[in-house]
């Protein structure tokens, strides 16, 4: 039987628009939800440290970088907005010294000592997308509730004595980023993130630091 023209073109209007609300459909099915994931990186700690111990200091030094980890959860209202709460490790940095005491006893005594500076905590976060397909360029600011813990250890000969002190603080945090989507539900994306000045400036001193992650998410 043939099929008038006018209604062969209402069925292709109507097969068109049932397409359309489908797609419509499995893109807000992932524009928004919630997802998981973690992030692999490094952390650079600000370390100006003039470490005067010793009465003859002969060396001093530092390693102000270590690896920074994180993994978090978040919900993405849409392509532009979501928030994350996540748990962040930006590892330690470590200052050290040897020289040796004079004034302290009637003989001179070398030793070394070595102060660790770790942080950690909690994180809760804004971030605002600008979507290029799937690729998207997104900046964060967020809380960042940070434990702090200095940890000195002096040690001379067979003998070491060391003491930590510790402070709990909140950060304003801000970061920039880019991310891509793949396969529809997984997320891979670039992070550059500043913590500023992490601890208490009475226990612990105070110290920017910053992180340069990889992270990977799957979205629900």
């Amino acid at each position: 039987m043939m099929i008038p023209k006018c209604f062969r073109v209402l069925l292709s209007l109507v097969l068109v628009a049932e397409m359309s609300t489908a797609a419509a459909a499995a893109a807000a099915a992932t524009d928004e939800g919630f997802y998981v994931g973690m992030a692999y990186g490094q952390s650079q700690y600000e370390m100006n440290e003039d470490l005067d111990i010793f009465d003859i200091q002969t060396s001093q030094g530092q390693d102000d970088s270590d690896t920074a980890l994180s993994i978090f959860m978040g919900y993405r209202a849409n392509r532009y907005f979501r928030m994350e709460a996540s748990y962040v490790d930006l590892g330690a940095a470590t200052v050290y010294a040897t020289g040796t005491f004079t004034s302290l006893t009637p003989q001179p005594i070398t030793g070394r000592f070595e102060g660790e500076i770790a942080s950690k905590g909690a994180a809760f976060s804004v971030l605002g997308s600008i979507p290029v397909k799937n690729l998207a360029f997104y900046g964060r600011i967020g809380l960042f509730m940070a434990h702090t813990d200095l940890t000195g250890t002096v040690s001379s000969g067979p003998l070491s004595g060391s003491d930590t002190t510790s402070a709990s603080t909140t950060a304003i945090i801000f970061g920039v980023g880019a991310g891509y989507t793949f396969l529809n539900h997984f997320y891979v994306n670039v992070e550059y993130t500043q913590y500023p000045k992490l601890g208490d400036e009475m226990k612990t001193g105070e110290r920017d630091v910053s992180g340069l992650t990889v992270g990977l998410a799957y979205r629900f």
